[in-house]
């Protein structure tokens, strides 16, 4: 587990950016956020939720947000 007040930057996922090639560009981040998850020692499923959450960003969170409504 990691300490909370020490998080690394790590830049949001851009959900305006090329749509045609989002899911592609959405692997690709997710691929670089579980190395930064790799690295910081974090593997339980619910804090790398948490995490993802909110390094992809508010537009992200306020689409799962959505869907769990």
């Amino acid at each position: 587990m990691t300490n909370m007040n020490t998080l690394p930057n790590f830049p949001s996922f851009d959900v305006d950016a090329d749509k045609s090639n989002a899911g592609t560009q959405w692997e690709k981040w997710l691929g670089r956020l579980e190395n930064l998850f790799d690295g910081m020692k974090i593997d339980d499923g619910d804090q790398k939720c948490a995490l993802l959450l909110h390094y992809a960003g508010e537009n992200v969170y306020d689409i799962y947000d959505v869907g769990n409504v």
